[in-house]
């Protein structure tokens, strides 16, 4: 039970982490919101969802993001940017 518990907080702190790194990565970018969800090909509603919840984030929809925002997913997920 204990070890769930630590990769729970784990996860959480990962989701955290990438949340807090999108926001910034998208603030120092030219791009906006609706221009991820075109370049992703999402509706904006969807696109909304999943930067307020990147848990949702498929790992394809992540490596986009990446792509697009000129980030390593390494500095995505783990570090704070």
């Amino acid at each position: 039970m204990a070890r769930s518990l630590k990769l729970h907080l784990y996860n959480t702190n990962i989701i955290k982490n990438a949340k807090n790194n999108l926001v910034i990565a998208l603030n120092e970018s030219n791009l906006t919101k609706k221009d991820l969800a075109y370049e992703l090909g999402l509706s904006y509603p969807s696109m909304l969802s999943k930067l307020s919840d990147p848990g949702t984030l498929k790992v394809s929809e992540m490596i986009g993001l990446c792509k697009c925002l000129k980030l390593d997913i390494n500095e995505l997920l783990i570090n704070n940017i």
